[in-house]
């Protein structure tokens, strides 16, 4: 709840799935488990939202920490990408 608030954001009522919190760099890329390393993801049909949604930013997540283990990716870089733009990195690497 204290995550909602922070964003000026009501909590969803009946969630249904289109809306939840999460790491913004998830702990499979090394991000702490801590209430500053949350935030308010959307999906399509939450409040308007029609952009990639939590769903696409998991499959990103994946993508990047395969990755990092196979040593094709520095994991500051990752680390990087899903903090800063993680939907303009993963349009560039084709919406995997």
């Amino acid at each position: 709840m204290l995550v909602y608030e922070s964003y000026s954001i009501p909590h969803p009522p009946n969630n249904r799935g289109i809306s939840h919190l999460d790491h913004l760099v998830s702990l499979e890329l090394g991000g702490a488990d801590t209430a500053a390393n949350l935030w308010h993801e959307c999906s399509p049909g939450y409040a308007g939202w029609v952009a990639a949604g939590f769903r696409e930013k998991d499959r990103f997540e994946n993508y990047l920490h395969r990755q990092v283990c196979s040593g094709t990716l520095p994991l500051a870089e990752a680390q990087f990408e899903i903090a800063t733009d993680w939907f303009s990195y993963w349009v560039a690497a084709g919406r995997p």
